[in-house]
């Protein structure tokens, strides 16, 4: 007896016109993961053609953010109902780790000595903490418009 082909559940194989669109979408929506986790777009109305295929994007990148995090963390955001809430949650949680760090990092740049080691090891030691520094606590960049600041 020779099998048939059934079709692919919600993401596989289209079987209509509408559902094309609405697969063409959801591909469309995950592109652009970093615009659900930033808000820049937005939740469609209920009624909309786009609410569906959003509400399956945004809960999939839940999934993501949720699962890439430590048990402790994941239970202070459970509750948050998109993406973008999340990240929002854990922005605010870690910026703030961010002038003590750049402190200790300073701190460890002031007493590091190049002693023993070679001058590439020495350099490499420092560069690695420079960059790091500059990751935390960017210098700040000047919007005057004058090219003496620049």
């Amino acid at each position: 007896m020779m099998k048939t082909r059934r079709s692919l559940p919600a993401m596989g194989r289209p079987t209509t016109k509408s559902s094309t669109r609405v697969l063409l979408i959801t591909y469309t929506l995950l592109i652009r993961q970093d615009s659900f986790v930033d808000g820049s777009i937005p939740k469609p109305e209920k009624t909309g053609d786009m609410y569906m295929p959003w509400m399956r994007c945004d809960a999939m990148i839940k999934g993501w953010l949720t699962n890439a995090m430590e048990k402790e963390i994941r239970g202070s955001v459970k509750y948050a109902n998109t993406a973008a809430e999340i990240w929002k949650d854990l922005q605010e949680r870690f910026e703030k780790e961010s002038a003590p760090r750049a402190y200790e990092l300073k701190q460890s740049l002031t007493i590091t000595r190049q002693e023993g080691s070679s001058v590439s090891a020495y350099y490499t030691k420092l560069r690695g903490l420079w960059v790091e520094i500059q990751t935390v606590l960017p210098t700040p960049c000047c919007t005057c418009g004058h090219n003496f600041c620049r």
